[in-house]
């Protein structure tokens, strides 16, 4: 099973690097200890660390729209949503979810055959079919550097501080901001904005007189 892992972790991480460079990335996830031994007694809460420690997501989403989401995501519309261009880093690799009604099921334990990266993507970007009003997408990040020679390609091009990154400022092309903030603190919210990126679009939703969904005016 772990060279099934192995091979599946190389083909996902191929994209965008070289092949050699995927190799040197899964053979050091590989060499931790949650990988070896006999595949009968792997402790898989310690690949779930491996496989967290490793490969980070970042997730985002396709339309601004459901109420739901403001609700979640952004303290009961009292929060702001940002908008970014898609074109850039790293929102320009981000995958689309798939959303399902079933988990993806695969045998277990799992053939070097069948451990093909469209499986390896169905593990990483299926969610049920509840949350598909999101039109979530997410970035996937190899986190490791086991040679230099992948720094660019893991990077981005970006500053990172563990899982944190410092996005370009030109990725940045707008803010919505929420039905339920404070009025006064909206015009302040405006103007600051304004003052410091003036070029960015900003939006205020609100709830529509008619039906159960938000309007979104532009008001610069």
């Amino acid at each position: 099973m772990s060279r099934a892992i192995s091979a599946a972790c190389i083909q996902f991480l191929d994209e965008g690097q070289s092949r050699v460079d995927a190799e040197r990335s899964t053979a050091t996830i590989m060499a931790t200890p949650a990988f070896r031994g006999d595949p009968t007694t792997l402790h898989f809460d310690a690949i779930a660390r491996v496989i967290d420690e490793n490969f980070w997501l970042y997730s985002v989403y396709g339309t601004r729209d459901p109420i739901l989401k403001w609700s979640h995501y952004a303290d009961g519309h009292r929060g702001i949503a940002l908008h970014f261009d898609a074109s850039a880093a790293p929102f320009d690799a981000a995958y689309e979810v798939h959303y399902s009604e079933t988990y993806p099921e695969f045998p277990f334990p799992i053939s070097d055959a069948d451990a093909d990266n469209n499986k390896v993507r169905a593990m990483i970007l299926t969610k049920s079919r509840g949350w598909c009003y999101e039109e979530e997408y997410r970035a996937v990040r190899g986190a490791g550097i086991a040679h230099e020679s992948q720094r660019p390609i893991r990077e981005r091009g970006l500053r990172w501080d563990g899982q944190v990154v410092e996005l370009l400022p030109q990725a940045l092309v707008g803010v919505t901001i929420g039905a339920s903030v404070p009025r006064n603190l909206a015009i302040d919210l405006t103007a600051e904005i304004a003052a410091r990126r003036s070029e960015l679009q900003i939006w205020h939703a609100a709830p529509s007189y008619s039906r159960y969904v938000l309007t979104f005016e532009r008001t610069r």
